[in-house]
């Protein structure tokens, strides 16, 4: 059975963010090519939040998980999006919801950035 992934206003105002400075450091397709990218990682939480390259966040509430979007499957070519260095933080919520949390560049504290978001 398929998940519904929510996107909460954090993580929608991170992926805002994140396509801005794409934007204006690499120009429109680089946007739209991490626009692209982002869809994939929802669509692969929505077919299995569990599956290959998430991880359990270590050392946090359970049910807390991690999709770096170096592991988003990508066609291989001009299309792609080279060594993407974001990492999606959600939460598994039954039934089937998966809610974004937030989407934070790999050298950020996440532990700061999460901060109540990461608490049931």
């Amino acid at each position: 059975m398929p998940y519904h992934v929510e996107v909460t206003q954090r993580a929608d105002q991170d992926t805002n963010h994140i396509l801005q400075i794409t934007f204006l450091r690499w120009g429109g397709d680089a946007k739209r090519r991490y626009t692209n990218l982002l869809k994939r990682a929802y669509r692969q939480l929505e077919s299995n939040p569990y599956g290959v390259g998430t991880k359990s966040v270590e050392n946090s509430p359970p049910n807390l998980r991690r999709l770096p979007l170096r592991n988003i499957n990508q066609n291989k070519g001009l299309n792609r999006v080279k060594n993407p260095p974001h990492v999606i933080f959600y939460r598994i919520r039954e039934p089937n919801l998966v809610v974004v949390l937030r989407i934070l560049h790999d050298h950020m504290d996440v532990a700061t950035q999460l901060n109540d978001q990461a608490n049931p």
